[in-house]
């Protein structure tokens, strides 16, 4: 059968050692064994190594389309949410959520009053705290702690 055949079908692996088939081993000739060596991508699979994730592929455009928009700088900002258990420590994320900036201004979410209570007392710790998390730019000069039940989901019924 004509290699040419057996190169154009999805069957055969090649590498520049030779090419399997159905049919077993097949050897290659020099010129074919080199062009491989010289285009190790061309007839080879991919490894998993080498192939670029189309979750890569759409990280790069996001990326690309937050930047374009300015929407980039924004969402950095709010980095310091994913490490919010490590600045006020496992017991106080439990009770709170941080829910945005203003005007040097971290507003965050309660689960009750004596919380709020609690960790106004607290204040100038977890500022500092903060601070160390923060994008270097951004200053947050007090907190403002507000009852928020955001454990609970509501459900409607249909």
């Amino acid at each position: 059968m004509a290699q040419s055949k057996q190169n154009n079908t999805a069957g055969p692996t090649l590498s520049a050692e030779g090419a399997q088939t159905k049919k077993g081993p097949v050897k290659l000739t020099n010129a074919r064994s080199q062009y491989l060596k010289e285009n190790p991508g061309k007839w080879r699979k991919r490894r998993s190594g080498h192939v670029v994730s189309d979750l890569t592929k759409a990280k790069g455009v996001l990326s690309k389309v937050l930047a374009f928009r300015g929407l980039d700088k924004k969402i950095e900002r709010y980095g310091f949410v994913l490490k919010w258990e490590r600045i006020v420590g496992k017991r106080l994320a439990e009770v709170t959520r941080p829910e945005f900036i203003r005007n040097h201004t971290l507003v965050v979410s309660v689960l009750h009053s004596t919380w709020a209570q609690e960790l106004t007392m607290m204040k100038p710790s977890l500022i500092k705290s903060l601070a160390r998390h923060l994008q270097p730019g951004d200053i947050v000069r007090d907190m403002v702690f507000q009852v928020r039940d955001f454990n609970s989901v509501t459900v409607s019924e249909s």
